[in-house]
C-alpha cells in the first residue's frame, strides 16, 4: 500500500506539501489499524468490565433482559494483573557494550548511569507501567522520548539552555500510529509517525490566534471524512517524518575519515589529487544519512517544524501478541483468550443467583383449614418464635386433616455450579495461570513442585515479558542517539549507580577520550564524551536491585546455617545487603582488618614513604615491611576495644615518622635499628 493509492478525484487545497503528505500517510496508517484499533477498544473495555458499566455484557443486553441480573466476576482482571504487577516488580533496565571506535567499558557505566537518570527523572516507571498494562489488557502502549529545557524559567546564565531527555507514557495508545509499512516488532526502520489529539476549536483558536478564520472545513487529502477540521473540533498532531539524504564517505590510508557533504567539493579535488600524487587512491563509501523533523499540524496548517535528534521516529510500541492474516492486522493483549470462559462464568453465576432467588421463602405449607381461626399465628411463624403453634387435625365432619409440614429449605443448581467450575478451567487452561501461578494452594506440597508449576505459568505468558525487553532496548537505543546532541557543551550531569546512589560526571564534548579521571582537590572527578565511542544497547529486565539484594541476604543467611564460623568473614557482607535501619554500620563495624582510623594513620604513613622516596632516600622497601609486620601483630590483638588499637597504631606511625625523618637525614642504620625495636615491642604487646 502506497501512499500514492489514497489519491483521489476530490480537489486538494493548496497545502503546505508536508502538511499533504501527513494527510495521506495518516490516513492510509487509519484504514491500515482500523480493524486492530476496534480490537483494541473491545479487548480493553472487555478487561476493565464491572458491575457499572457491563462492558461483559452484550451491548444491548439491559434493553433485551430488562428483568435479568447480571452478575460480573470479573477473574480476567486478575490475571492480567498479576502479569503487570509482576513486570513492575521487576527492574527495567538498558546495559551499553563497548564495540569500537575508542569506546571504553568505563564509559558505557556512565551511559547507564545517565539512562537511569533519565529514566528517574522522567518518572519512567509510571510511563511503563501504564504501557505494560495496555500491552497485556489490549495488546499495545506506548512510551514516547522527549527533550525539554531542564528549567521551566530560567535566569540568564549559561545553564539557561540546558536540556534533558525525558521517556513519556501514552494514556490512550489509540492516538499514536506508526508507519505502517513498517513490520519490525519495536517499531525499528519506520519512517514516520503521528501523535494526535482531536482538540476543540475555540481553544485551539486561543493558544493560536494566527489561525483564526484559516483552519477551513476541508483536508488536504480528500476534503470529506478525514477528520483534521470540523466544525466545533481541529486535530492537532505531532508527525515525525525521517529524511534519507544520499551522502559519501572520504578517507585516505591514514584512517582520516569525514562525509563528502561536510567539505567543499574544491577540497575533495584536492585531497584526491594530493593521494594520486602518492600513489594511492582517495577511498569512498555511498551512504544513506538519516535525519528526523517533528512537524506540529493543526488541521491543514503547519504550525510549527524541529530537529529532532537521532535517526529514528522517538515513538516505542510496547505490543502483546501481532497477527497479519489476509492482510488483515490484530494485536491481542493476554484478555483475548479468556473472553469466552469469562462470559461463560457471569452467565452460570447470574443464572445460579436468579435460581435461588426465585425459589419460594415460605417456611411452612398448609390446607386452608388446618390454620383457620389460627391466621395470626401461622402468619407470623418466620418472624417470631412462637412457645406453639396450633392447627386443625380434623374438620367439621371428623375427617383428618394433613398437619403443616416445613418446605424444603431453598437449594442449589448443580448445573450452573458445575457451570463456574467448568468456566474456571476454561479460564486456567486459556491463560495458562493455574491455582499455584495465582496464589491459590495445590497439589504440590514440595517447593521443587511449587516452582516447577509457576514456571509453567511464567512460560505461558513469557512473550509479555520477551516483548518488553524489546521495548527497554529500544528506549535505550534511542536515548544513546540523543545523549551526544541534548548533552553536548560542557556540564556537570548526573548518573544513579546499579544500587541507586547518586554520582555525577563531568561532560567534556572536546575530551580526546570517551571516560577519563583527574584529581580535583581530594576528589577523583570523571570526564566523559559522549560522541567518542560506538556501543551496543542489551536491554536488562529483571528481579530489581531490592530483590536481589534480599535474595542475597537470605543466601547468605542459609550458608551461616550450615557454617556458623564463616560469620567472622562475611558478616560485613550479610550486613551490607541487610534492608534495616544502621545495617551499614554495623558491616563497617564487622568488616575484617583495621579500624578506619588506624587504616587513616598507616595512608598518613605511606604518603610520607613517597615524598622520602622522591628526595633519593632508599628506605621505601625497609619501612613497608617494617609497616607489613606490624600491622600483622596488631591484628592478632584479642578482645581489645577498636580505640585501644586505634591509638596504638596511632603511636606506631607516630615512631615511624621519626624513623623516616631519621632516615631523611641520612641516618639509614639508626633507622632500620628503630624498626627493629617498634617490632619486637608489637610482639609483646600481642602475646599479653
Amino acid at each position: 500500500m502506497s501512499d500514492s493509492d489514497l489519491t483521489d478525484d476530490t480537489t486538494i487545497d493548496a497545502t503546505d506539501p508536508i502538511v499533504i503528505r501527513a494527510h495521506r500517510r495518516w490516513l492510509k496508517c487509519q484504514r491500515y489499524y482500523a480493524n486492530a484499533d476496534n480490537n483494541w477498544l473491545r479487548d480493553y473495555k472487555f478487561a476493565n468490565g464491572d458491575e457499572y458499566n457491563m462492558y461483559q455484557f452484550p451491548e444491548n443486553f439491559g434493553t433485551d433482559y430488562p428483568n435479568k441480573v447480571p452478575l460480573t466476576v470479573n477473574e480476567v482482571r486478575q490475571h492480567n494483573l498479576h502479569i503487570i504487577n509482576e513486570a513492575k516488580q521487576n527492574k527495567a533496565d538498558v546495559k551499553y557494550r563497548p564495540t569500537g571506535a575508542g569506546a571504553s567499558e568505563a564509559a558505557s557505566e556512565v551511559y547507564e548511569g545517565m539512562y537511569r537518570h533519565i529514566a528517574n527523572i522522567s518518572n519512567a516507571q509510571m510511563a511503563q507501567g501504564q504501557a505494560i498494562g495496555f500491552q497485556v489488557q489490549a495488546g499495545l502502549g506506548w512510551t514516547v522520548i522527549e527533550s525539554d529545557y531542564v528549567e521551566a524559567s530560567p535566569k540568564p546564565g549559561p545553564d539557561a539552555f540546558n536540556q534533558e531527555i525525558y521517556i513519556r507514557g501514552s494514556d490512550n495508545p489509540l492516538s499514536i500510529m506508526l508507519d505502517c509499512d513498517c513490520h519490525e516488532p519495536d517499531g525499528t526502520g519506520s519512517r514516520y509517525g503521528f501523535e494526535f489529539n482531536d482538540r476543540p476549536r475555540d481553544e485551539v483558536e486561543e493558544q493560536y490566534p494566527k489561525l483564526k478564520n484559516r483552519l477551513a472545513v476541508a483536508n488536504a487529502v480528500d476534503g470529506q471524512d478525514s477528520g483534521w477540521i470540523r466544525e466545533d473540533h481541529v486535530r492537532e498532531a505531532r508527525y515525525w517524518e525521517v529524511s534519507e539524504d544520499r551522502d559519501e564517505l572520504l578517507g585516505d590510508d591514514d584512517g582520516q575519515v569525514v562525509f563528502a557533504s561536510d567539505i567543499p567539493r574544491d577540497m575533495v579535488k584536492a585531497w584526491d589529487a594530493e593521494m594520486e600524487a602518492k600513489g594511492s587512491k582517495l577511498k569512498r563509501r555511498p551512504i544513506i544519512r538519516k535525519s528526523v523533523k517533528c512537524h506540529l499540524i493543526i488541521g491543514n496548517q503547519l504550525v510549527e517544524t524541529t530537529d529532532v535528534p537521532g535517526t529514528a521516529v522517538p515513538l516505542v510500541p510496547w505490543i502483546g501478541e501481532v497477527t497479519i492474516i489476509e492482510k488483515r492486522l490484530d494485536r491481542k493483549g493476554h484478555t483475548r483468550a479468556m473472553i469466552s470462559a469469562q462470559r461463560m462464568e457471569n452467565y452460570n453465576w447470574s443464572a445460579s443467583v436468579e435460581f435461588g432467588a426465585l425459589q419460594s421463602k415460605t417456611p411452612y405449607k398448609a390446607a386452608a383449614a388446618a390454620v383457620e381461626g389460627f391466621e395470626s399465628y401461622w402468619g407470623t411463624s418466620n418472624t417470631e418464635n412462637h412457645a406453639v403453634l396450633m392447627w386443625n387435625h380434623v374438620d367439621d365432619n371428623g375427617n383428618p386433616i394433613p398437619e403443616p409440614t416445613r418446605q424444603e429449605p431453598p437449594t442449589s443448581a448443580p448445573v450452573f455450579m458445575e457451570g463456574v467450575a467448568m468456566a474456571k478451567q476454561f479460564m486456567q487452561a486459556a491463560s495458562g495461570q493455574y491455582e499455584a501461578e495465582m496464589g491459590r494452594p495445590g497439589n504440590e506440597r514440595s517447593g521443587r513442585a511449587i516452582n516447577e508449576r509457576q514456571r509453567q505459568g511464567d512460560r505461558a505468558t513469557y512473550h509479555f515479558i520477551d516483548n518488553q525487553a524489546l521495548s527497554i532496548r529500544r528506549q535505550g537505543v534511542i536515548v544513546k542517539e540523543w545523549i551526544p546532541v541534548i548533552y553536548d557543551t560542557a556540564r556537570v550531569a548526573k548518573i544513579i549507580n546499579p544500587d541507586k546512589t547518586e554520582g555525577e560526571v563531568q561532560l567534556d564534548p572536546n575530551a580526546t577520550e570517551a571516560h577519563s579521571t583527574r584529581m580535583v582537590g581530594k576528589a577523583i572527578q570523571r570526564i566523559f564524551n559522549p560522541r567518542i565511542g560506538t556501543y551496543e544497547v542489551i536491554s536488562d529486565v529483571g528481579p530489581s536491585y531490592a530483590t536481589q539484594r534480599q535474595e542475597t541476604f537470605n543466601a547468605i543467611i542459609e550458608i551461616l546455617k550450615f557454617a556458623p564460623e564463616l560469620a567472622a568473614k562475611i558478616g560485613d557482607i550479610l550486613m551490607k545487603v541487610a534492608d534495616f535501619p544502621m545495617s551499614e554500620e554495623l558491616a563497617e563495624r564487622l568488616k575484617p582488618g583495621l579500624p578506619p582510623e588506624a587504616q587513616e594513620q598507616i595512608d598518613q604513613l605511606q604518603k610520607l614513604l613517597k615524598v622520602s622516596e622522591e628526595r633519593g632516600v632508599n628506605t621505601q622497601k625497609l619501612l613497608a615491611s617494617a609497616m607489613q609486620e606490624v600491622t600483622e601483630q596488631r591484628l592478632q590483638i584479642k578482645a581489645r576495644d577498636s580505640k585501644d588499637v586505634t591509638e596504638a597504631f596511632k603511636a606506631d606511625t607516630d615512631r615511624l615518622g621519626t624513623i623516616l625523618n631519621a632516615a631523611v637525614k641520612g641516618d639509614p642504620m639508626a633507622a632500620a635499628t628503630m624498626i627493629r625495636e617498634i617490632a619486637q615491642q608489637a610482639v609483646k604487646q600481642a602475646m599479653q
